[in-house]
């Protein structure tokens, strides 16, 4: 995530600076989506859970069902879901 390459920095204003960059109400949607999440706190940081679900390949809130599916103890049925929905 780009808050671990550069500490301190606004994620909106690092989108800001590139030569291509995305539509700023989209950066702020995935902000939000994240904090909402729990992958980053209230200050766009990196929380410990963020930084667990930068290990998987998917969706932020696919990886965080499945952390919480292997502390309920019911990965089995949640990992097929998430199978389903993270297949493109």
């Amino acid at each position: 995530m780009i808050t671990l390459l550069q500490k301190g920095a606004k994620i909106v204003n690092f989108f800001g600076g590139l030569m291509d960059s995305p539509n700023g109400n989209t950066v702020q949607q995935a902000v939000r989506s994240l904090k909402t999440t729990g992958a980053l706190d209230g200050q766009e940081n990196v929380t410990i859970l963020g930084a667990h679900l930068l290990e998987f390949p998917i969706d932020p809130s696919l990886g965080k069902a499945l952390i919480l599916a292997v502390v309920l103890k019911c990965l089995d049925p949640i990992l097929t879901l998430v199978a389903v929905l993270a297949y493109q």
